[in-house]
């Protein structure tokens, strides 16, 4: 106890007149009545007033007109009287009083009880409950107590109005079980549809529910403080210490009526719904925010004075009563069925509300019961109408999602079609662009031997060039021919103009025949051919040429894409299926198969697997489409197995039949074009030794159609030496080889493209001064233009002009005369006084680099091209064919060159003699080097010196 016992018993004298009698236990009494109050002018000691040497001048207390001044120290005194079974006793004070000491007369001695508003927990000694005064006493039935208290308040209120208040323990806990029964039960409530709505907003997202959530957590807390049954909550023990604390959980007021503004105006989507209404509540939640701080510094102004606080708060009410009540009106008319929920909770707590007030100033009593009922119920209907809305969101989700599954299946559809028309635009651009190199190819070759043939007249051609010019006329025009004549069945195969004309005889011998006109092309490529048949004859109706364009397309394919050495298998069969007999044909090869992701698209018409600059042999890419038409046009189909790297197998499938009138007599066939012979110089032919070059210049021929090689050589063969690569990374490894004069090379062919080619050999040190001309029948001024950025000297289109290409190679060559006329004027000259006027120059800087090497080995006799080879990385003919075109010199002559004009440079700059120069400059021989110096500078050293 913090207050000792007096050390005097009562005394007895001067008490009250008259008594409270206590006659029944379920009462409750009200003290103020015989209760007499005395203001001592000085603290005083309670064994003085007990013991009567206190001048104690006690008066009945009258309410109204004796008012108790804040912060002052009174005491009070009521004599009680029991008449009832009741011995236990509970007595209350007014919350006001923030220490209250209780001396009870109980034999000798008083009994001392504590309790206040301000007191510990801890240091009270009944606490049932925290937001009450309370002290629990003893009465026997039948006998009387003196009762005393000291009371002091440090609220800052007007005055303090003295109430105590008695009822039995029995009435008192039977009324704390109902209460604490029924706030349990409303909390317990509250908190689960806390813990619902978060987690519907952990999991949705939706706003509404966390405002919902703050609104029910602040009104939770509210009611929680105004019943007092936060004391003695884990987490709460310092308020526990310090209740006074405690009062700053009455400002969860505004954080309630906040979140409740901001849960309507998310649940009803006001943004939308009723937008000026929106900002009205956003005026009123942030207004929330300064009043919330104001009181709490009120609060903490006034030492927790609950009537000047409730003044700010009370005003705040009173506003959001105003502004929600008012919005009721525009909500209903809206019609919306969210605001339904909204109205009728709200008037439900308005109903609670309403009755609290009436239960408070009819004299009833204060009670939170009828306001419990009411937000009971408004939660209640508040929840049912978030059910309602997630309900609605989900639909509208639902929905949402279904029209956004919509519009994005749409959009998939219409970006399917738009890239499948793309890609057919694209597949036809190729398809174009392949034709015209098909045309351009042969055109070039036709047009070009014409010329020369016009020109025998002026230039007698001898019988073997003439037979040769037909035969290359004779083979690109067919090869013309067909293609026109495979573009214009693919035209009425789709317009479902072309009919069959069949007649009856013997297929077997007529694939055979086929197969046998394709022998001489499998052997220029090296490829074996095998015609197999299990049937030695097989009568039935078939069309010539439909079966002629079909064995041609497969064969030809399979001979294109089958390399050197591999093989091919025409395979026939006949088979049945269903009952009915057919005609079987496989064709077989061991070339470089189909990738599986374009096996189903071969036969989609202009498609074509490798669509690059550098795929191997030539098409359209109708081919294959035109024989899936032909063969279906038959009543036949085919079917495609293929393994990358290891080959395909086609197989056409016919009906045999024997309806046709008309009998085969001679095969109907227009052969497939011979193969040329292979041109002179080809790929395989060897480089010139460093020794003995032939005195035209070396020229490289990169192409792989070999008609339009033997076209070439016809018109350069007199004035190049021509060496021949038939696909672009052969032509880059032979030009590394050669180091030709001059380079030609196509765009489109296999390994490596022309571009490509040309790139490479222009950022090679041992290729870059080699002039190349690109020769293709890609013709649109963006190929022009890479070719020439890749470095390319001159782009020439086909078909060509003879002359044309006549005069670019003579003139490429001319500049490269100029060029190693600027370069030989000798090494030294070739330094530049800043060597970063050479990095535009690549030529500049390889001889500046031989020149350097030779420098640093100057004095070393034994110096000479295989050591300078080695140290620019280069072959001995690499460097050879390089310092030749660059400046007609040999390496030998190169280094010689530079140790002579070394020399001279020392005899005019230095007192050395002519032998000791001789030595310092790489001769072994004084007299060697005042030869070969007398026929550099047509002087003898002597005559420098002087």
């Amino acid at each position: 106890m913090l207050v000792a016992q007096p050390s005097a018993p009562f005394n007895r004298d001067n008490q009250p007149a008259d008594s409270v009698m206590l006659t029944s236990d379920s009462a409750l009494y009200e003290l103020a009545d015989q209760l007499e109050v005395w203001l001592p002018d000085s603290p005083v000691e309670p064994a003085e007033l007990f013991a009567g040497s206190a001048q104690a001048d006690f008066q009945p207390f009258v309410a109204g007109e004796m008012p108790l001044p804040v912060a002052a120290e009174y005491w009070g005194r009521v004599q009680l009287s029991n008449r009832s079974a009741a011995a236990e006793w509970v007595l209350s004070f007014s919350s006001l009083l923030t220490e209250v000491t209780v001396y009870l007369a109980d034999g000798a001695r008083p009994r001392i009880q504590k309790t206040g508003t301000f007191v510990p927990l801890g240091e009270r000694d009944f606490t049932p409950i925290g937001d009450q005064n309370l002290v629990k006493i003893v009465i026997p039935p039948g006998e009387s107590r003196l009762l005393y208290y000291r009371a002091v308040s440090t609220i800052e209120e007007e005055q303090v109005i003295p109430s105590p208040r008695l009822q039995s323990m029995a009435a008192f806990s039977q009324k704390l079980e109902t209460r604490k029964w029924g706030s349990g039960l409303f909390v317990g409530f509250m908190l689960m549809i806390l813990v619902y709505s978060l987690l519907l907003y952990v999991f949705q997202r939706d706003r509404a529910y966390l405002y919902y959530s703050v609104y029910l957590f602040a009104l939770i807390v509210w009611l929680s403080f105004n019943r007092g049954e936060l004391a003695g909550l884990p987490g709460l023990g310092f308020v526990d210490r310090h209740p006074e604390y405690g009062y700053f959980f009455k400002l969860a007021t505004y954080v309630g009526l906040a979140g409740y503004l901001a849960f309507l105006a998310a649940f009803l989507d006001l943004k939308t719904l009723l937008p000026g209404w929106r900002w009205v509540f956003r005026f009123l939640i942030w207004l929330a925010v300064p009043l919330l701080l104001i009181d709490a510094g009120i609060l903490w102004s006034s030492n927790f004075s609950l009537s000047r606080a409730d003044k700010l708060s009370v005003l705040y009410i009173v506003a959001f009563v105003i502004v929600t009540y008012s919005f009721l009106w525009p909500l209903y008319k809206t019609r919306d069925k969210r605001g339904i929920f909204i109205i009728l909770g709200m008037l439900a707590m308005g109903g609670g509300f309403l009755m609290t007030a009436i239960h408070r100033f009819s004299g009833a009593g204060f009670t939170l019961r009828y306001f419990q009922i009411g937000t009971f119920i408004e939660v209640t209907i508040f929840s049912l109408g978030l059910a309602y809305r997630s309900n609605q969101v989900q639909r509208e989700r639902h929905q949402a999602t279904f029209e956004l599954e919509k519009n994005r299946i749409q959009k998939e559809k219409q970006e399917v079609e738009a890239r499948q028309l793309r890609e057919l635009n694209d597949l036809k651009t190729q398809f174009y662009t392949n034709v015209t190199h098909e045309f351009r190819t042969p055109l070039t070759v036709i047009l070009g031997m014409t010329e020369q043939l016009s020109d025998a007249t002026a230039t007698p051609l001898d019988r073997k060039k003439l037979s040769q010019g037909l035969e290359l006329i004779q083979r690109n025009s067919g090869q013309l021919l067909r293609l026109i004549n495979q573009l214009l069945n693919f035209a009425k195969v789709n317009s479902e103009s072309m009919t069959l004309e069949l007649i009856q005889g013997d297929i077997v011998r007529y694939l055979q025949y086929l197969t046998e006109s394709f022998y001489s092309m499998a052997e220029g490529k090296q490829v074996r051919l095998v015609f197999y048949s299990e049937e030695r004859t097989l009568w039935m109706d078939y069309d010539e040429e439909k079966i002629q364009q079909i064995v041609y397309n497969l064969l030809s394919n399979a001979l294109k894409f089958t390399p050197p050495q591999g093989k091919v298998v025409l395979h026939v069969l006949q088979v049945e299926r269903a009952g009915a007999p057919w005609l079987q044909l496989k064709v077989k090869d061991s070339g470089i198969g189909i990738a599986p992701e374009q096996l189903p698209r071969i036969f989609d018409p202009f498609y074509q697997g490798d669509r690059s600059a550098t795929r191997r042999g030539e098409g359209t890419g109708i081919g294959l489409a035109l024989t899936k038409e032909l063969a279906e046009l038959m009543e036949g189909r085919i079917e495609v197995e293929s393994t990358p790297e290891q080959g395909s197998i086609f197989q056409i499938l016919l009906p045999i039949r024997r309806n046709a009138d008309r009998v085969s007599e001679a095969p109907l066939f227009n052969p497939p074009p011979a193969a040329p012979e292979p041109v002179n110089g080809s790929e395989s032919a060897p480089a010139a030794p460093a020794t003995g070059f032939p005195e035209l210049p070396l020229l490289l021929l990169i192409e792989d159609n070999r008609d339009l090689v033997t076209y070439i050589q016809t018109l350069v063969g007199s004035q190049y030496a021509v060496r021949v690569a038939n696909d672009g990374q052969a032509g880059i490894d032979l030009a590394l080889e050669l180091v030709p004069d001059i380079i030609i090379c196509d765009v489109m062919m296999p390994e490596k493209d022309g571009f490509e080619v040309c790139a490479t050999l222009k950022s090679d040190e041992r290729t870059s001064h080699i002039p190349i001309v690109l020769l293709t029948a890609r013709a649109t001024p963006t190929d022009r233009l890479e070719g020439l950025q890749r470095g390319a000297d001159a782009y020439l289109t086909k078909p060509f002009r003879k002359k044309e290409l006549q005069i670019r190679l003579e003139k490429l060559v001319e500049l490269r005369q100029n060029l190693r006329r600027r370069y030989s004027e000798g090494p030294v000259a070739v330094l530049p006084a800043d060597p970063a006027d050479s990095k535009t120059d690549p030529e500049r800087q390889f001889l500046q680099k031989l020149t350097q090497v030779v420098l640093d080995h100057l004095s070393d006799a034994d110096f000479g091209v295989p050591r300078l080879a080695d140290a620019v990385l280069m072959s001995q003919t690499q460097v050879y064919r390089k310092l030749k075109a660059l400046t007609d010199q040999t390496p030998s002559q190169f280094i010689r060159s530079l140790r002579l004009r070394q020399g001279l440079h020392l005899l005019q700059t230095t007192e050395l003699t002519i032998s000791e120069i001789a030595y310092d400059v790489g001769f072994s021989d004084p007299n060697y080097f005042s030869r070969t110096f007398h026929q550099e500078f047509k002087r003898p050293p002597s005559e420098f010196r002087k």
